[in-house]
């Protein structure tokens, strides 16, 4: 089912919930079928045992890498622009000009709040940086990297 849920999520993901419901719900029934629990069971805990990311994590992670992605320059060029570095937009120290937080856009609309030039940046910006840097060099890790500790 991973296959299904990750195709093309970076555009629908950040939808509705309402939209969403189904897919969390059969979700849930397929990670109990596989843990052979009961119809009733809470599946936080399966969810934990197995190592297997909800739906809404499966969205964060990979929001997460397109931005990580933009960040190493391997978007294509016209997907280059897509996101600002706070530090280009303030010449001057404020408290969320960090080096590697992404400036969030105002948006009139839902569609537009909910687009990938929006989300990125809110899901990026609230990461913590352990999650993108190798500490020892304070550099940004792989892609490979980046998805074993999500």
């Amino acid at each position: 089912m991973y296959p299904y849920l990750t195709y093309g999520i970076t555009l629908w993901g950040a939808n509705y919930g309402t939209h969403l419901t189904k897919l969390v719900m059969m979700q849930k029934k397929i990670i109990r079928v596989i843990a052979g629990a009961t119809y009733y069971a809470h599946t936080e805990p399966i969810f934990k045992h197995l190592r297997v990311l909800k739906l809404t994590d499966i969205y964060k992670m990979q929001v997460s890498k397109y931005v990580l992605n933009f960040l190493h320059n391997v978007l294509p060029s016209p997907l280059s622009k897509l996101f600002t570095l706070s530090r280009t937009v303030h010449e001057h120290s404020t408290l969320h000009c960090t080096t590697l937080k992404l400036q969030t856009l105002p948006s009139q609309t839902v569609i537009t709040s909910q687009c990938i030039a929006n989300m990125g940046p809110r899901t990026w910006n609230l990461l913590s940086s352990e999650l993108y840097t190798n500490s020892a060099h304070q550099t940004l890790i792989h892609i490979s990297g980046f998805s074993s500790r999500f």
